[in-house]
């Protein structure tokens, strides 16, 4: 009874943001309609999508890479708001789980700094590289730690990334004043559901930990090394991970979404 209890005071304010109705839906909009990669084809099967799963709206970027050129498209469709607001190409929506990419690829930029010199930081003594093959007990040694001693000396990121390390979901064990730090101590009281690389079992408590290694080995927040070397390179002037410090327009639902995520800024 007390996970049904939390469950529904995690989800309902969600549920609740979301329309049932979405009004009429707005016709498509491209931000640079003179690339021509978004055309009727691929306009129609996104409004089809649109139309068939009842989804309030949606926004769509094509890339094409020619020789040492890049041309973009961007168009959006439906409505970001219950009165009918269009949907723009540079609408906020939350991206689930795509941010994990994020997060490895910034773990592999952080290694990468690391095998070239770049690194703000030294590893630990003893530690002569840094992979997605280290072992976390030797990055984190005053820090990682699991109840199965084996998996503890044996984890690597490789493992925590891939879902097989042994932890469940275990998704009522975090609240929204955790840090990655605080989440990790408590890896150890945690009873695993499968020994290590045993089974697959999907978990987002290592993404929810490993910013930890972010902040620890870059001398930045998990969200200024993101921003600093993957959104500005990128361009990607539209994405934040703080939504109150962001100016432009985005789906309602997206802040009752990021309130079951900690705003975590270490």
């Amino acid at each position: 009874m007390q996970a049904l209890a939390l469950f529904l005071a995690y989800v309902l304010p969600l549920l609740s943001s979301a329309s049932p109705n979405p009004g009429p839906r707005a016709d498509v909009r491209t931000a640079s309609s003179t690339a021509g990669l978004i055309n009727p084809e691929v306009s129609a099967y996104a409004q089809g999508i649109i139309d068939s799963n009842l989804t309030p709206g949606l926004t769509l970027s094509v890339v094409r890479l020619n020789n040492n050129s890049v041309t973009t498209d961007f168009g959006a469709w439906g409505n970001r708001t219950e009165d009918g607001d269009p949907a723009q190409p540079d609408t906020l929506f939350a991206i689930a789980s795509v941010s994990k990419a994020f997060l490895t690829s910034a773990l592999g930029i952080l290694m990468d700094d690391f095998a070239h010199g770049r690194n703000a930081t030294a590893l630990p003594h003893g530690v002569s590289e840094f992979t997605f093959d280290t072992k976390l007990e030797a990055i984190l040694p005053d820090v990682w730690k699991l109840e199965d001693d084996f998996a503890s000396q044996k984890s690597n990121f490789r493992d925590l990334l891939s879902h097989v390390t042994g932890l469940t979901r275990n998704e009522f064990m975090y609240t929204r004043t955790d840090t990655p730090l605080s989440l990790g101590k408590r890896f150890k009281y945690i009873h695993p559901g499968y020994d290590l690389r045993e089974q697959w079992s999907y978990s987002n408590l290592m993404y929810l930990f490993l910013p930890h290694v972010i902040t620890t080995y870059s001398g930045k927040t998990f969200q200024e090394f993101v921003t600093e070397r993957i959104f500005v390179p990128l361009n990607m002037t539209a994405t934040t991970y703080n939504l109150q410090q962001e100016k432009g327009v985005y789906w309602p639902g997206l802040g009752a979404l990021m309130c079951l995520t900690p705003a975590w800024s270490n």
